[in-house]
């Protein structure tokens, strides 16, 4: 159980991709980054797919698996 409230403790750094991209405007980053502070760990994902890149770090790093789904996508002309 604390394993499972520690990785969505530090999903919510997800939603901080802008600071990736101020450091590298015109590419995606192969990989996410993964900053440690003590005990605080940030991602930055910057990919079109930025929670999956993100837990591909996770599962790399801590070994863990994640489920996700990602929310449907619909084109803006319909």
């Amino acid at each position: 159980m604390r394993r499972f409230m520690a990785a969505f403790a530090i999903l919510p750094t997800l939603f901080f991709a802008g600071a990736a991209m101020a450091q590298h405007p015109n590419a995606y980053l192969r990989d996410a980054e993964i900053h440690r502070d003590g005990k605080v760990v940030t991602i930055v994902a910057n990919d079109p797919r930025p929670l999956e890149q993100a837990l591909q770090a996770v599962l790399q790093d801590y070994g863990w698996t994640i489920d996700y789904e990602d929310p449907p996508y619909k084109a803006a002309s319909r």
